[in-house]
């Protein structure tokens, strides 16, 4: 039996997640991010994906966040052979025909290497600081549901006409239309048994999960009954995790520096929901999701801007899976 390709995929430091300490001044964060860029690109990861926010997670530091359209944009004429991706935007943050407008020109000037990562949004105190109403999860998910028939619709048609609850169209053009036929892939980041995770199956080319091994096998299974619902095959949809990343030599490194992560939990928990270990361990861990139908893996180094997991990883652990 032939092992499935699996995708290898570098969350960036874009700020959010206080990445860029101890750096403070802008112009050197920025050059860090694209030397991260450029290092994974030259070290066999397969995509690059950014997150969208505007403040920092958790907290409200004032801290510096670069915005994700533009960084994509500008990763797109500073990369040759990557995916570029959102993990994921807010579909509630831009009007959608104009994310239809920019994902086109985007995936132009990548040459078809745009994946549009889209979600309801979730972080309530970024919602209200930038003026935008915060619905209630149902409404948040008709917004997400509108966004995605939009974009789809205008990536495909001359004159696009839509009415919806919440969005109207009346002739919208997007030209030039994206590259890559049918259409960039779309990753929806949902998955509520209610609503969610039937727009997943849908429309989603991708669907992502953080989590254990029990959580990303409910969810999976989850989405595997919506698509038999509608009478979709599965296989068409490309399944992945996403999650911290911390790897060391040894596993007396890893016990000695700590648990990492963005909120007070136990090293059991961490290593639980992450890739944490030794590349052996970690090597571990990846099959056991493979084994459940996970073929992508978004990463969040957790030791950037030190570079050490990111090139282990690279080193030893991707050559064991291709």
């Amino acid at each position: 039996m032939s092992r499935p390709h699996l995708e290898f995929g570098v969350f960036l430091p874009t700020g959010w997640r206080s990445e860029y300490k101890p750096m403070t001044d802008p112009s050197e964060q920025w050059r860090h991010t694209m030397d991260v860029a450029q290092l994974a690109e030259s070290l066999d990861y397969d995509a690059l994906w950014v997150a969208d926010h505007f403040h920092i997670f958790p907290g409200m530091d004032n801290t510096n966040i670069f915005e994700s359209w533009t960084t994509l944009t500008a990763l797109s004429q500073r990369t040759e052979r990557v995916k570029l991706g959102h993990m994921v935007s807010c579909a509630a943050f831009r009007h959608p025909p104009l994310v239809a407008k920019m994902g086109a020109t985007l995936d132009v000037l990548s040459g078809g290497r745009f994946i549009w990562g889209v979600g309801a949004g979730w972080q309530e105190e970024e919602f209200r600081a930038y003026g935008y109403e915060f619905r209630a999860p149902k409404d948040r998910i008709q917004v997400l549901r509108e966004t995605v028939e939009i974009v789809k619709l205008m990536w495909h048609e001359d004159d696009a006409v839509y009415k919806g609850q919440f969005f109207e169209l009346d002739g919208a053009r997007c030209d030039p239309k994206p590259l890559q036929k049918p259409h960039p892939q779309i990753l929806i980041g949902a998955w509520g048994e209610r609503y969610g995770s039937r727009l997943v199956a849908e429309h989603a080319d991708r669907c992502n999960f953080p989590g254990d091994d029990e959580t990303v096998a409910t969810k999976l299974a989850l989405i595997r009954d919506r698509c038999r619902e509608i009478r979709r095959d599965e296989s068409e949809m490309m399944m992945s995790w996403t999650g911290d990343t911390y790897l060391r030599e040894t596993e007396e490194e890893i016990i000695s520096d700590g648990v990492r992560a963005l909120r007070p939990i136990s090293m059991e928990t961490w290593r639980a929901t992450g890739l944490i270990g030794t590349p052996e361990q970690v090597c571990e861990r990846i099959q056991g999701l493979v084994d459940l139908g996970v073929t992508g893996f978004t990463l969040s180094f957790f030791d950037l801007p030190d570079l050490q997991s990111l090139e282990l990883f690279a080193t030893k652990v991707i050559p064991e899976f291709r």
